[in-house]
């Protein structure tokens, strides 16, 4: 039986080139789910039913950064000029890896400051492509 290491010191995570690392405190800091379901059955009255598979049922990734931070600034560059986002995430150590292309930042979060838990900057990406592998 073998230990897997998934702290944020052996999580990498690219978008358009550049690596994130400046975390702020939501944890996990990245998660990523489906948009739409892989496939869709519809059943019919008779019995039969019909299945229906999405060639890309997209992927939506929220990333938490540190409030004022260089790689949130960076984000919001990002958002502001409306560029198109290609993510590649890895988990070192392990067989998870993820690759988001055709990408689009839809929205930020909510911000709250002025007080004694200011919220991390959140940046809410959808994409069109997706590949994933999973495992030890």
């Amino acid at each position: 039986m073998a230990i897997h290491n998934f702290s944020t010191a052996d999580f990498l995570i690219t978008v358009n080139g550049s690596d994130l690392s400046n975390w702020g405190t939501t944890d996990p800091a990245v998660t990523h789910e489906p948009i739409d379901q892989n496939a869709d059955l519809v059943r019919g009255m008779g019995g039969d039913a019909l299945r229906l598979d999405r060639v890309s049922p997209g992927r939506r990734y929220t990333i938490n950064l540190q409030p004022g931070s260089q790689d949130s600034a960076y984000m919001q560059s990002l958002m502001n000029s409306k560029a198109n986002i290609t993510i590649t995430t890895t988990q070192i150590g392990t067989l998870d890896k993820t690759v988001a292309s055709e990408g689009v930042i839809v929205n930020d979060g909510q911000t709250g400051r002025a007080g004694q838990s200011p919220t991390d900057d959140q940046y809410i990406i959808e994409f069109n492509k997706f590949q994933q592998t999973k495992g030890g």
